[in-house]
């Protein structure tokens, strides 16, 4: 779950969730995973948030997940490694 002060839409929100760069990490590391058919987005209040940090979250989270889904195509030696934001140096 994502912590409440990085998507304060959320009305069942709680402290100590995952930062937002973690989230969209496990949502594309998720997406890219064969065996995932559905991944959804729950409790989202838009007026609950006006600064519209959750929108801008939420549209992020969406081009992560396919961004995974479209890994799906790749080799499956090169998922893992695309899957992550950090490469290993050398």
């Amino acid at each position: 779950m994502i912590d409440r002060s990085q998507f304060p839409a959320a009305p069942g929100g709680r402290p100590d969730g995952l930062m937002a760069h973690e989230f969209f990490e496990a949502a594309r590391m998720l997406a890219a995973h064969p065996k995932v058919r559905v991944i959804d987005l729950t409790e989202w209040d838009p007026p609950l948030d006006p600064t519209d940090l959750s929108a801008l979250t939420a549209a992020r989270w969406l081009a992560e997940c396919l961004a995974g889904f479209e890994m799906r195509r790749a080799p499956s030696s090169d998922v893992a490694d695309r899957a992550s934001p950090r490469r290993p140096s050398g």
